[in-house]
């Protein structure tokens, strides 16, 4: 009966080690493109408009925005982290002026360990995705 006991309390220990070593692991970010101020002439092009997708390939996440605001002449950093099976993403943005426009902006995350994940971006949920290798 000890010898089972000492197995559980291994397993869980080891499984613990494993999970927290999963939700640790170095993510890389990199922004793929991220377009200029789109022209919108009349305010024809509003924050319902935004659009995205997102889609996996082995250990990465792509991300892809369109029709977005931004302060216009911003510098953007894309963070990332996994907590919980959640990729949080967090679009950090360093406004220089007090306009917006509608931009495009692709990026991807890295690195990411085989699981199946919520997608998190600036604190709302925008979808699930499973990622291998």
């Amino acid at each position: 009966m000890k010898k089972i006991s000492i197995l559980i309390l291994l397993l869980s220990i080891v499984l613990s080690i494993y999970s927290c070593k999963k939700d640790s692991q170095n993510l890389t970010t990199t922004i793929t493109h991220l377009g200029n101020c789109i022209p919108n002439d009349n305010d024809a092009i509003t924050e319902e408009d935004a659009a995205f997708s997102y889609h996996a390939s082995t250990s990465t996440l792509s991300i892809n925005k369109f029709y977005n605001f931004y302060p216009c002449d911003s510098e953007i950093k894309i963070l990332a982290e996994i907590k919980d099976n959640v990729i949080q993403i967090v679009e950090q943005v360093e406004q220089t002026k007090e306009c917006t426009c509608p931009k495009d902006i692709s990026y991807t995350i890295g690195n990411i360990p085989s699981g199946f994940y919520k997608i998190s971006i600036n604190s709302k949920i925008v979808g699930e995705i499973l990622i291998y290798w």
